[in-house]
Order: structure tokens, then sequence, then C-alpha cells
């Protein structure tokens, strides 16, 4: 099946999703050129397989074994997609040699320094699957290029869809409404398709992309097994192991808002029912530290805000999904989902489409699943006013920007604080200092009185000292011709 370079596939479909994505990228930066390239493999075969645009062709690579791409100008980046289940790999160029695929991205991204014109993917593992690979130069990605983000920290609104395509049939229009204001969304798979039709692997990220989601989807080891009752899908799955999962989800991301399927399966399917019977469970558990001890050790435990089900009659709001939205090209919610849909090429034949149950003008038409209809099931913030999932509730990059701001703040204030203490110590030992100095000249001063007292002293001794020789000098004179006289008289 082709299905990769998205400009190609959406001019074929004729949606226009390509210039969705154009839009999309930043204006400040011009759409980098996917370059020609050259591929070499180590083993042999036909490396233009690895630029087929095809996920069914594929190049099995063993521990050492390596791919060489080769480009005529620099290359900005690498695009590798990979055909099952990824390990670490590394990817060498003339500004060194990276580990890779650390993150278990089957689509992923590796920026370089777009200089080097040859790059070589080294396997690191045996039995790899090495789909395709694309490079690029300077600019901003083209719209084919998927650059993942690990998952998030935390999370506005989880969606717990079932398979593969339903995040885009029940539940296609709250990502990209919901991702425009700023929130972060996080998918949590309730399926993995690799031992069934793994090209719905590619099909999720595909249609994820489109949708605007840019965190990596959380996938379980669930497998795709299909029943019409809620009590065929308890036969075939274990409840408790699919609780479990969901609680250690919720705790791991603590969403404000978890949304889940319909209760009746929407068209009637049994896991649909399933997943959302075990989410109702799971709300209730996720808050409490002795149930499922082992994710409320790793993650804490979290009490989840807001639950919406899909189609619940209850407390139902009803999204806007066809307001133009201008950080997606004016696209509406509602034709993001359709083009989105349009990814999952596996499931094109089947009757299912992605609809707002609203006609042309606006008005309710005869469709039962919309993807704009849920209901708030749990809430411990309030009952909604609006057709507002986040009523009542803060975005995390809110809370961060006023904890930031309030650190930032309590940070100035302890370095005016600092400042101040600083300045104090430098009053009081710049005061002590002249003290110091003060007492130091009082005493040089009194000391120098001290030696001047002395001084005079000693003169005044010398003085009286003189004066007494002088009297003793004069007294001896007169004695001494007193002597004379009276000798002389004799």
């Amino acid at each position: 099946m082709h299905r990769l370079k998205l400009a190609n596939v959406v001019k074929g479909l004729a949606l226009g999703a390509a210039a969705l994505a154009m839009v999309m990228a930043s204006p400040k930066e011009a759409l980098a050129a996917e370059l020609e390239t050259n591929i070499v493999i180590s083993t042999g075969g036909d490396g233009k397989k690895l630029h087929d645009e095809m996920y069914s062709t594929y190049t099995v690579l063993d521990s050492g074994d390596y791919v060489e791409i080769t480009a005529s100008e620099g290359i900005k980046g690498i695009y590798v997609v990979w055909n099952k289940p990824v390990k670490e790999w590394s990817l060498k160029s003339g500004a060194g040699e990276v580990t890779c695929g650390k993150d278990g991205f089957i689509h992923e991204y590796v920026e370089l320094d777009g200089q080097t014109k040859s790059v070589r993917i080294t396997s690191q593992s045996n039995g790899m699957e090495l789909s395709e690979v694309y490079a690029c130069g300077a600019g901003e990605l083209p719209e084919n290029f998927q650059n993942w983000q690990k998952p998030c920290e935390n999370a506005d609104i989880m969606i717990f869809p079932a398979h593969a395509d339903d995040e885009i049939l029940f539940f296609g229009g709250i990502m990209p409404t919901y991702i425009d204001k700023g929130a972060r969304v996080q998918i949590v798979y309730m399926t993995q398709f690799w031992d069934t039709y793994s090209i719905r692997e590619h099909e999720k990220l595909d249609g994820l992309w489109v949708s605007g989601v840019r965190n990596y989807p959380v996938n379980p080891e669930f497998t795709d097994l299909y029943s019409e009752t809620l009590d065929g899908a308890r036969s075939q799955y274990d409840s408790d192991a699919i609780t479990e999962y969901m609680v250690e989800n919720i705790r791991r991301f603590k969403p404000s808002v978890v949304v889940a399927h319909d209760f009746k399966g929407e068209y009637g399917h049994g896991y649909h029912m399933l997943t959302a019977d075990c989410l109702s469970k799971a709300v209730e558990l996720t808050g409490k530290s002795t149930e499922y001890t082992e994710s409320a050790t790793k993650y804490g435990v979290w009490d989840v805000p807001k639950t919406y089900i899909h189609l619940y009659e209850k407390n139902q709001i009803t999204l806007n999904l066809r307001t133009p939205i201008k950080s997606m090209g004016n696209k509406t919610a509602l034709e993001i989902a359709k083009a989105a849909y349009k990814m999952h090429w596996s499931q094109q034949w089947t009757w299912y489409f992605v609809d707002d149950g609203l006609d042309e003008d606006g008005k309710p038409n005869d469709y039962k699943y919309s993807c704009a209809k849920f209901g708030l099931y749990r809430t411990t913030v309030g009952a909604d006013t609006g057709n507002d999932m986040l009523e009542n509730v803060r975005l995390y990059a809110d809370i961060e920007a006023e904890n930031k701001k309030l650190a930032e703040e309590e940070a100035s204030k302890q370095a005016l604080e600092e400042q101040k203490k600083i300045e104090e110590e430098s009053k009081r030992v710049k005061e002590s200092e002249q003290a110091k100095v003060a007492e130091e000249n009082a005493k040089a001063k009194a000391d120098k009185d001290v030696g001047n007292m002395i001084k005079i002293c000693i003169a005044i001794i010398i003085l009286i000292v003189s004066a007494l020789l002088l009297v003793h000098i004069l007294t001896g004179r007169r004695v001494r011709r007193a002597v004379r006289r009276r000798r002389n008289n004799r």
C-alpha cells in the first residue's frame, strides 16, 4: 500500500492536507527540500525500495548491517521508518555517531548539521526491518517528515481509543480543537496491530500527525479481537489488566480530562464497550494508593478532574467543529479529522466515516456516532455550563507559566533580599572599619599626646636638672670664693 509521502497522498485524495501541514509550519523558515539520494545496503539488495513510499516493502538488518545514504548536497536531517517495533540503531555522519531508537519511535527524524553529504544507519540488533529512508536539506521540514516528541510529561486531555482509526472517527474533533488552544493531548491506544495487520501502526501515526498531535502515542500489548457484546469482549480480554493499564497511564500523565468510548460501543463493538466499562472503574481507583500499588509507587496517585464518555446522554456537550482554525490553515476541526481519517488507508473500504452529526446547513442529520457529542460522566470540578471540555480546569502550560512567573518573582524577591543583606553587611563592615580606623586614629593621637607629654616632661626635667646643676655650679663657685676669702683674711 502506498502511503508515506503525505503531499502525494493528499493530492490524490484532493483533501488539501498537504496545504494544511505547510500552513501549520513556521512561516519564518522556507520549506526544506527533500533530497535526491543514493542508498546502498551493506547486505546487497535494491536501495530504491527504501525510498518507494511503501510500508509493505522493507530491508531486514541484523546487528552490524548498515545502509549508506548519499546526497549531492548537505543533509540537514534523516527521516527513518521502521516496519516493526524498533530497538536502538546508530547514525554516523561527518559530525560523529549518535545512538537513535531510544524512544521506540517507528517513525523517527534525526537532525544533522547540514554539512555532511553521506550518513550511515547501522543496526545494533538482529532482525530490524527498515522500511523507508528520506533526507532533507536546511529549512522547515517537509510535511511528510514526522518529527515526533516524547509522550507528554502531563496531559491536559487523554484519549483512550480502542483501535487505530477510532481516535479519528469518534474523537477526531477533539485533537485539533484543543491543540489549537494550547492543550497537550495524549493518545493512549488500547490495541496493537503488530501481530495482525502492522500497517495500522503506521496509520496511527499518520492520522495523528495530520490531526496536529506531536507527542508520540502510547501503545499496549492487547491484540485486536472482535466481539459484538460486552460479555463477549470480557471473555476475550483480561478486564483487570485493561483497568490496570488505564490506571497506570492516568497516574503517569495526570490528565485534567480523560475521554473514552460509548458504553454501547458506538455501532456495537464489544471492545469499545469494555474500554468504556474499564475506564469507569479506573477513574474511581486512580486516586487510591492501595489500588494497583506498583503504578501508585512509580507515579503517585491522581484523581481525574473530568471524565467524558462518547455519546453519553447525561451532562452532554456538543463541540463546535466547524469554526476555521487559523493555526491549522483555516481548516475546521471537522475537515482536519476527515483528512486524518484518510490516512487510515486499510480502513477506507468500510462504511465508517467522520461526521459531527450536522448537515451542510448545520442542522442535525441522522448520523448516530457524531465525533462532537460527549457526556460528562464524572467530575470533581463541577458541572459544565457550556460546550467546553476544559471548562473549570486550567491548562498545564498556563499553570507552568504562572509557576515560572511566581518562581521568577520569588527568585527576584530573594535576590533583592540577598542584595539588601549584602548591602547591610557591607554597610556594617564599612562602619566597623570606619570605627576601627577612628579608634586607631584616636589611639594614635593618644599615643602621640602621651609621647608629646613625655617629651615635655623630659624637657622640664632637663630644664630643672640643668637649673639645679647651674645653681650647684654657681653655689660651688661662691663657696670656693668664700673659702678663699677666709684663707686670705687669716
